[in-house]
């Protein structure tokens, strides 16, 4: 996986999704997959 100095990894939140989604970003740095910038989305009612 090709990262540049300008990629951002966005994740999504909410419930079990932010369950996932933060196993991924664990999986990702396992792997020595680092990202420069990290943002995250939720959508509230």
């Amino acid at each position: 996986m090709l990262v540049t100095d300008n990629t951002a990894l966005v994740l999504e939140g909410g419930g079990l999704r932010g369950v996932f989604t933060c196993g991924v970003l664990d999986c990702f740095m396992d792997h020595g997959v680092r990202f420069p910038f990290i943002v995250g989305t939720i959508l509230t009612q």
